[in-house]
């Protein structure tokens, strides 16, 4: 037998066990499988002796080996699971402790030591009372074989406490199961049998039968249980045949018991239903309002390194086909999908689920297919969770809206089916599969050749086509160009001009230049007449756009070309019964005000979705009578909103200046910024709604002075965006406040302020450094209207709202502004910081040397002995 020392033995056993521990496969409950990919195997390699490399050598074969073989010591829990993962990492590692050549016999005090420590406290006593008062040391496969033995019985042992289940369903959905009845409500036998009687069974005739009639359905008389059986039940028995029924005497007669012919004259009918109650929807409704509720950011056109590279396959790969494109039955013949080649295995596919959605408000496409890009295959993984997004290249909806506000007149149309004028290349089509029953009812499965709304990258790539379009053609189409760049949203797009002449021409070029790309619009609004008469003249088909009263959607707005206004869209329903939180919040969330129209309204039923909050209701729990009446009044108000109209256009030109003026306020309730534009023009000046924000007051209470504060920052991003968004001929910018305290901050330098007021201080400085700030009386401040609420009547009539205060067009009659006084806001300041320093003589000694290194410097080319340079020193 060889010799072998302790340290490479351990080194080898350590080695062996760290490479061959892997996943344990213990009989344990079933999980969800994952496709995963197994990691390269860990290579040490060997040490060559050199010094330097001993640290880096030594932590890394600790923390492949050593760490994960005996650093934990841990008793694991006491169950079969934790039991069978311990012992089965072990026999593991023995396998490769043997596959390397090393006597398991050397190894055995090792393992049970190290196993042994790692057992719960009544498993590893129950242990030590198997081994009794044996004098040679265990040998693994007898704890083996009992920890195996333990698991088992832990395994029968063990109950489970049930688990809590909640109804799947909604509470007008939901419909209790009782396995024990409180009445009898059915009927026995429960399924008609066929028609028979017993003189088909010879030996149950002339029988006195308890129910002569047991083969009819009819009411239960009485149900005897199991236990009072054989009270009712005598000795005699009659049989015949095994598969026909036995008679069974009886207290009350004989009994038939046993097989009948199943066949029913009647058929039973079974249906299946599989509701799950969805989260999402909701979700991604309260997510687009407060969105919309929010400032937009600046556009970042910075791309991450993923939009970077779907940047560049882009570019490399896009082209144009013949007829100007870039590279169900209707699909079919527009030859948006081709019947699909058998499967390959060699090939990766994806079958995309698809369903109908009916839309019959819209002008044109009834019926929708949706196409569900996000379904997970039998791979765990779906289509989107492979695609890149690519840049986020859409325009805000506030942005589209506040653009078209500037023009006299203004042009809305829409691609035609967008997402399928844009091909595919061949070597995605197998990603892009579905299944579809033709006019025969057969199977038929194809390729969508085309961009699929439902796809991750399907907006990315619809709006860079549109934009390499422009780059390609814009220069012989340059009237269209901002239509495209500034004018769209997804595949809406606005044309705007001073005069109908003008707008006529962008028109025109708008249309050619989509189709230069294969992009046919359809859809056409405009503000006056002529616009549609000249596309209606370029058109080939026989369709006719008309000009008339009717109301168009325009980004979710109702705009009436006629009278050139907008209005709002409200669909909130008259439902009064069961109010929940999840209704209300549906209902709110559909609320589409991007441009805070009605924002005096609004607030309050941000105001209410607070409480709601507040209140820790369940989604589906009835709301308090309190809550309920206030939300039925909000609801009745929101519904009025649709009587408001609202006009599109500011009144300015291409050669207008314009003057912005903004108002902040807040309450203990809310905070508010509203912004006008003021226009001066031949025909005097005008002023107009521009847009507003409004933000509830958050849950921890602030002072008056600071939420004010808060409210000239709202104000502050929202003016600078307005700004960057029209890019108008600004005059001059005003911004107003009815706060005499946040006006002394916003004037004063932010260093002089607690950090709350001086972080702001610095954002409204440097947002407004070009804007003058003025302070307006509370009764004169519109934003007023939006912190502290209006009802529907009182906004429809509401001037201060709509127009601003009468004095904002004459100067002369601006408020007069107060004197600031750091009085008031001295609570904010910063306390006054004392340094004190004190200048220490230097030593006497100390002082004549540097005096003499100073000395030699000066004259250096003097001979000095060191003496006469100290005496010198002394008096330099």
């Amino acid at each position: 037998m060889h010799e072998i020392s302790t340290s490479v033995f351990l080194a080898k056993l350590k080695g062996a066990l760290a490479e061959k521990i892997a996943p344990t496969t213990a009989p344990v409950a079933a999980q969800p499988s994952q496709s995963q990919q197994r990691l390269p195997d860990i290579s040490i390699p060997s040490f060559k002796g050199v010094y330097e490399a001993w640290p880096t050598y030594r932590d890394l074969f600790k923390a492949s080996y050593l760490d994960q073989l005996f650093a934990s010591s841990t008793p694991v829990q006491k169950n079969a699971k934790a039991l069978d993962q311990l012992l089965n990492t072990f026999k593991e590692g023995i396998k490769g402790l043997q596959s390397l050549g090393v006597s398991q016999d050397l190894g055995d005090c090792v393992l049970v030591y190290q196993l042994s420590r790692q057992l719960d406290r009544q498993t590893k006593e129950q242990w030590e009372t198997s081994l009794g008062a044996a004098c040679e040391y265990p040998r693994f496969e007898k704890l083996e074989q009992f920890l195996t033995s333990r698991a088992r019985a832990l395994e029968r042992s063990n109950q489970r406490p049930a688990q809590e289940a909640r109804q799947g369903l909604l509470p007008q959905h939901g419909a209790p199961r009782r396995l024990i009845m409180r009445q009898l409500n059915r009927h026995a036998p429960i399924h008609q049998t066929a028609q028979r009687s017993t003189r088909e069974w010879p030996h149950l005739t002339k029988l006195p039968l308890a129910d002569p009639d047991f083969l009819t359905p009819r009411s239960v008389d009485i149900i005897i249980g199991a236990d009072s059986y054989r009270q009712i039940i005598k000795p005699n028995i009659i049989k015949r045949d095994t598969l026909m029924p036995i008679a069974q005497f009886s207290i009350f007669g004989w009994l038939v018991l046993g097989p009948v012919d199943t066949s029913s004259s009647a058929s039973a009918a079974v249906h299946h239903a599989s509701i799950q109650e969805r989260e999402d929807a909701l979700d991604e409704l309260l997510s687009r309002f407060w969105t919309q509720e929010e400032v937009p950011a600046s556009n970042n056109f910075e791309l991450t390194p993923d939009e970077q590279r779907c940047e560049e396959h882009f570019k490399s790969t896009v082209s144009r086909d013949s007829t100007g494109h870039q590279f169900m039955t209707e699909y079919r013949d527009l030859n948006h999908m081709k019947k699909a080649s058998p499967v390959s295995s060699q090939q990766t596919q994806y079958y995309l689920p698809h369903h109908g959605v009916l839309k019959p408000d819209s002008a044109t496409t009834k019926l929708r297919v949706v196409f569900n890009g996000s379904s997970a295959s039998t791979s765990g993984r779906s289509l989107n969770d492979i695609m890149h997004t690519g840049a986020k290249l859409h325009l805000d909806i506030t942005d589209v809206l506040l653009w078209i506000r500037q023009f006299r007149h203004l042009v809305a149309t829409d691609i035609t089916k967008m997402y399928r004028q844009i091909n595919v290349h061949e070597d995605d089509w197998n990603l892009q599969r579905i299944l579809w029953l033709d006019e025969l009812l057969n199977e038929v499965a194809y390729y969508l050749t085309t961009v699929t709304y439902g796809t991750k990258t399907a907006p990315f790539l619809a709006v860079r086509t549109l934009l390499q379009l422009v780059k390609d053609e814009g220069h012989n189409f340059p009237l269209a160009v901002p239509s495209i760049l500034q004018g769209r949203y997804v595949d809406d797009s606005f044309g705007g001009a001073d005069t109908v002449q003008q707008l006529i021409k962008i028109a025109l070029q708008l249309k050619n230049l989509c189709m230069a790309g294969g992009f046919p619009l359809a859809k056409w609004h405009a503000t006056h007449p002529d616009v549609l008469t000249a596309v209606q003249a370029e058109k080939d088909q026989g369709s006719q756009i008309t000009f008339d009263d009717c109301a168009t959607k325009i980004l979710g707005l109702r705009w009436l070309p006629q009278e050139d206004s907008f209005a709002f869209a409200t669909r909130i329903s008259s439902h009064t019964d069961h109010l929940t939180k999840r209704l209300v919040l549906s209902e709110v969330a559909q609320i589409f005000d991007p441009l805070g129209f009605a924002s005096p309204v609004v607030i309050k039923a941000k105001m209410l979705l607070q409480e709601l909050w507040l209140h820790k209701l369940q989604w589906d729990e009835p709301l308090p009578s309190q809550l309920s009446s206030r939300w039925l009044i909000i609801r009745k108000e929101l519904t009025s909103l649709r009587k408001i109209s609202i006009p599109r256009w500011y009144n300015t030109r291409s050669t207008s200046t314009v003057e912005f003026h903004g108002f902040s306020d807040a309450s203990q309730l809310a905070m508010a910024a509203v912004v006008f534009i003021t226009v001066h023009g031949s025909n005097g000046a005008t002023i107009s709604l521009v847009c507003s924000k409004t933000k509830v007051a958050p849950l921890k209470r602030l002072t008056i002075p600071r939420l004010e504060l808060t409210a000239a920052l709202l104000l502050s991003r929202l003016m600078q965006y307005v700004q960057v968004t029209l890019k108008l001929n600004v005059t001059a910018t005003h911004l107003w406040t009815d706060s005499v305290v946040t006006l002394t901050w916003i004037k004063s330098h932010a260093s002089r302020w607690k950090d709350f007021v001086r972080n702001r201080v610095s954002q409204i400085q440097e947002l407004t450094a070009n804007a003058h700030w003025k302070y307006v009386p509370g009764t004169s401040n519109p934003a007023d209207c939006a912190s502290r609420r209006l009802n529907t009547a009182q906004l429809q009539s509401h001037s201060l709202w709509w127009t601003g205060a009468p004095w904002i067009l004459t100067p002369e009659a601006w408020p007069s502004q107060p004197a600031l006084s750091d009085e008031l806001s001295a609570h904010e300041a910063c306390p006054g910081i004392a340094l004190h320093a004190a200048a220490s003589q230097p030593e006497y000694h100390w002082d004549l040397i540097y005096r003499f290194i100073s000395l030699l410097g000066k004259r250096r080319r003097k001979p000095l002995d060191l003496h006469s340079a100290l005496e010198e020193a002394r008096f330099f």
